[in-house]
Formats: structure tokens, sequence, C-alpha cells
């Protein structure tokens, strides 16, 4: 949903019943423009919308989901390297990194595997 003050209220409050154990993915990107201080992990996206890597709680979960087109997209080696390098460049203590489920999903996982354990 969009990001207006009864949204920011929702997410807050389910946050609160949740007691924090929540993840939260924004397909609006105003909601990554703008930071704000929420006590949930906000799932950061590489998406044809843009990319958002956010540091949350000692956390980056990150869906990838395509540069140009949703859901069935074929990472280069270039484009891993650069989003592991904004991974490790915030020093997160937990990294999750979370693919479609297409034809190059776990060639690529595991090509980002190789990737981020050379980079920590």
């Amino acid at each position: 949903f969009k990001r207006k003050s009864e949204n920011e209220k929702r997410v807050f409050k389910f946050a609160e019943v949740l007691k924090n154990k929540m993840a939260v993915e924004f397909r609006d990107p105003e909601w990554y423009l703008r930071p704000f201080n929420v006590s949930c992990t906000v799932v950061s996206i590489d998406s044809p919308i843009g990319t958002y890597i956010i540091k949350s709680n000692d956390y980056i979960y990150l869906r990838l989901h395509g540069r140009d087109v949703w859901y069935s997209y074929n990472y280069s080696e270039g484009e891993l390297r650069e989003l592991a390098y904004k991974i490790v460049s915030l020093n997160p203590k937990y990294v999750y990194v979370f693919f479609n489920n297409n034809h190059w999903m776990l060639e690529n996982a595991r090509h980002m595997l190789k990737i981020l354990t050379e980079e920590s």
C-alpha cells in the first residue's frame, strides 16, 4: 500500500502486536526514500521499481525480483557483485537473500552465496 500516515500507523500497530517479530516488504518506493523508525525488519528489494538495501535490527533481508521485469530474471555476475557490495558495506550481523522461483534462481543463489562468502 501507499505510504500515508494511516498506513504507517497500521505498520507500527502490527509490529507492536507481533512484538517486533515481523518482516515487511513494501512495493511503493516512498517507504524506502524517507526513513522511519519501526521495530520490524524492512525487506530490501531489487525490482523494477528500484533497488533499496535496508539494514534493520542487524538484519538485511533481500528479495531479488528482477531488475527490469518482475519474477523472471537472470542476474549477471556484475549485478550480483553490486548487490553484495551494498550488503557488505552495511555490515549486517545476519543476511538473508531470496530469489524468485524461476529458471535461474538456484544458479543465481549459488553464485550470490559464493560472492558474499568471498566479500565477508
